[in-house]
């Protein structure tokens, strides 16, 4: 036998009804006290649940009955409000061609006239369906066209023929979506704790300790969240091995549990929690990008927050150095709103360049984040929103817009034979920070103000080390040449994230090597210790031609890293062309056979 496990018959919704009399144009009391006859009030009482019972007939409500057959597809029955509706339906929903077409909404929607009720069926993508479970996070209703993205009641009746269904459940259908509620099903077992229902495969089970670590996690970025931008409803929490990253939705979210067996970064939990106020159960921007930033920024304030051992302040500026090393060569913020970017190139913008953004805007400003916080309470009934206005909002309380400038970038270069200069590449006139180590050891901090027509020249004499905004307080294209070292010129120990000390000796010099080959276009040899054939020396020819090409051009900053694991070595180099206030970033991987003795591959990351 089939298990129903949500459905609402169709006279639910008169209490309802009868709860909102006092909105009505006609209130029930003010006739009622002009003492008129039974018959009266009879007339008065039916033509009043007329009324309303047309009220909740305006109701943009979804009602459907779904079975999930024996090959995990669904069979939709669907029933709409009228006999003539405009509905919109994914376009991987094939429809028949007895249907009237109206027109494409987007590349992902189409619209079709519709009658009162409609009886269809969705293929499902299998990637997330097995024998132990089904989950479906696409979109598999009809929705009518006027109240796309608005909230909705679900009246769903969801049975299955291979599964138990855990979501949505009647309770979960309470409350209002705006897309179809994610469908769960599968052989589960959960627990309870501080109010979240946990769900995990009875054959993951071995998991059921990682799994309960990770709920503190939970309960505490939850807690973390509430008391910055206010409280929530909690979601059921689902661990599940799908093909993909992990998932927040309305009312759910989907953890991949291949988390626990890939050392994913502590980010994973507090991200997807974060969004349950940024994201697919909170408010979403159009700029969907710039959604996963704030996601993962408060992330990070979270943790920042939360754990405060040495080991784990180390982890925390592991991250970020990490994150910050990866996005070098971005020179500006243009392209993040693109929809149109490489998956590659969204999670650079969403996971790490805008998040380290954002980030160095908390570190100029501490009350930044409870401004977010201000803007996301503002913002949080209508669920829609955009940079245009987050930037509306932050000029009303008198912040800069964000994402307005092209990254900066500042970097050291010779004056004199006594002096230095620290130069910048923007128009903009920046409060850099800058750290200096005098020659006695005294460490002392100062601001400088900065720009490309505005260099600081500082004199060698008594200055041992200088570093530029030791706190990472702005975004920069390039921090491969933010240290100048009186006692260490060496190219590599000019950046901020790695030490040549990580690599052998022979990848050392190797690096070393490619670093002086890069900084002379006289030095035609780029190095003796591996052996390169023709194609690829002409590839470096070329990369230097175009990199290293004028004489206003410096190479002031390179980093290294070997991988033991792929045999391959990555470099960097940060190219400063003075003249025309530009910063070039290029960065290579260079493939090793597995003597360390060939160049197999090069690949450029531009």
């Amino acid at each position: 036998m089939e298990k129903v496990f949500a459905s609402v018959s169709s006279s639910s919704p008169l209490p309802v009804a009868v709860a909102r009399t006092s909105q009505s144009p006609f209130p029930l009391y003010a006739i009622l006290n002009q003492n008129p006859s039974k018959g009266m009030i009879s007339k008065i009482l039916t033509l009043f649940f007329s009324i309303n019972f047309i009220i909740i007939l305006a109701q943009k409500n979804v009602n459907a009955k779904i079975i999930i057959d024996e090959n995990n597809n669904l069979k939709i029955s669907e029933t709409f409000s009228s006999k003539k509706n405009i509905v919109v339906f994914p376009n991987y929903i094939t429809l028949p061609n007895s249907l009237k077409f109206l027109s494409n909404e987007t590349s992902k929607y189409k619209s079709y006239e519709i009658g009162n009720k409609f009886d269809y069926e969705v293929n499902t993508d299998k990637s997330n369906i097995n024998d132990d479970f089904f989950i479906t996070t696409l979109r598999y209703l009809g929705l009518e066209k006027p109240d796309f993205l608005k909230e909705k009641k679900f009246y769903l009746t969801i049975s299955s023929k291979n599964h138990n269904v855990i979501f949505p459940t009647a309770e979960d259908l309470q409350r209002k979506y705006i897309a179809p509620p994610i469908i769960v099903a599968g052989k589960f077992k959960n627990f309870e704790v501080n109010g979240f229902q946990i769900y995990y495969l009875e054959k993951e089970s071995g998991l059921l300790e990682e799994i309960k670590k990770a709920t503190e996690g939970i309960s505490k970025s939850f807690e973390f969240y509430t008391n910055l931008l206010g409280k929530k409803e909690k979601p059921k929490i689902i661990f599940a091995p799908i093909n993909g990253p992990s998932v927040t939705n309305e009312n759910i979210i989907i953890y991949n549990s291949a988390i626990f067996k890939n050392n994913a970064p502590r980010t994973t939990i507090s991200h997807e929690i974060a969004h349950i106020w940024f994201g697919g159960d909170g408010i979403i921007f159009k700029e969907n990008s710039l959604t996963e930033a704030l996601a993962e920024f408060l992330a990070f304030e979270y943790l920042k927050a939360t754990y405060h051992s040495d080991n784990f302040n180390k982890y925390f500026e592991d991250l970020i150095g990490y994150k910050q090393f990866i996005t070098e060569g971005k020179k500006s913020f243009g392209g993040f709103a693109n929809q149109n970017l490489e998956k590659s190139e969204k999670n650079l913008f969403s996971y790490n360049l805008l998040p380290l953004y954002l980030y160095s805007k908390q570190k100029n400003d501490v009350n930044f984040i409870n401004v977010i916080g201000d803007f996301y309470k503002y913002k949080k009934d209508d669920r829609t929103t955009s940079l245009d206005e987050l930037n509306f909002f932050l000029q009303s309380r008198g912040y800069e817009t964000l994402f307005t400038d092209k990254i900066p970038d500042f970097y050291f270069s010779e004056c004199d034979k006594s002096k230095f200069c620290i130069n910048s590449n923007s128009e903009k006139i920046y409060n850099l920070e800058i750290e200096n180590t005098s020659k006695d050891n005294l460490v002392t901090k100062k601001i400088i103000k900065i720009s490309n027509k505005n260099s600081e020249i500082l004199d060698t004499n008594n200055i041992k080390k200088v570093i530029i905004d030791p706190e990472y307080k702005i975004q920069q294209v390039s921090r491969l040449n933010d240290i100048w070292n009186l006692e260490d010129n060496n190219i590599f120990n000019r950046n901020r994230y790695f030490s040549t000390s990580k690599l052998n000796p022979k990848m050392l010099e190797i690096s070393n090597e490619i670093g002086k080959y890069f900084s002379n276009l006289e030095n035609n040899e780029i190095t003796k210790n591996l052996v390169i054939d023709n194609k690829e020396k002409l590839m470096f020819n070329d990369l230097k031609t175009k990199y290293l090409n004028s004489k206003s051009v410096i190479l002031s900053g390179a980093s290294s890293s070997f991988s033991e694991k792929s045999n391959s070595l990555y470099l960097s180099f940060s190219f400063n062309d003075k003249a025309n206030n530009e910063i070039n970033v290029l960065k290579m991987i260079l493939k090793l056979d597995t003597q360390n003795q060939k160049l197999e591959l090069i690949k450029i990351e531009e």
